[in-house]
């Protein structure tokens, strides 16, 4: 029970604990080392990132939709603490960020443009909705393998089940032609 709930812990908040170190962490690198060499194809791959990212979610969601009225998604959701709206809120939470990340990237296309601290400010926030949509990402995919798996396991069970009975069956006819057979 106890690991259970550190895990989920590290699910909610997880990524918003990688972002925070992982923006604490490029303060001093944007500090030491300029940024005009190739930092415009940087903020091109995290558009082009983010933006993939968020169509993919968009698919994830639309595979959830047409799944929703099925057995094993609503046991997930009965199984797991407020499950469903803890999931919207993953969703909504990644979107968001990579939507943002579109945003902070064009903005520090105009970088040269901005005073040092805004400038600073900006870059702070980049690398962390960078590192959010990642881990936000990488938690909603886990989520959804799970889900996906967990069907496939269930399917598997029922039709295991399936074939003991079927051997159950057999067995009994052939005891049957058996007894037959020696009258």
């Amino acid at each position: 029970m106890k690991n259970e709930k550190m895990l989920m812990n590290v699910e909610r908040y997880g990524p918003w604990i990688f972002a925070f170190v992982g923006s604490l962490v490029s303060i001093p690198i944007f500090n030491k080392y300029s940024l005009e060499a190739g930092f415009d194809k940087i903020l091109d791959s995290s558009i082009m990132f983010s933006s993939i990212i968020v169509g993919f979610v968009g698919v994830l969601v639309g595979i959830l939709f047409s799944l929703r009225d099925s057995e094993l998604i609503q046991l997930f959701f009965e199984t797991r603490t407020r499950g469903r709206e803890r999931l919207k809120l993953y969703f909504k939470q990644n979107i968001i960020s990579g939507i943002l990340l579109v945003v902070f990237s064009m903005l520090l296309y105009l970088r040269a443009h901005l005073g040092s601290c805004v400038q600073m400010l900006a870059l702070i926030t980049w690398t962390f909705l960078l590192v959010f949509v990642f881990f936000s990402t990488y938690r909603i995919i886990d989520i959804i393998m799970h889900i996906l798996f967990s069907a496939n396991d269930k399917n598997e069970n029922q039709e295991l089940e399936g074939i003991k009975m079927d051997n159950q069956k057999r067995l009994d006819l052939e005891e049957r032609f058996k007894k037959s057979n020696t009258q």
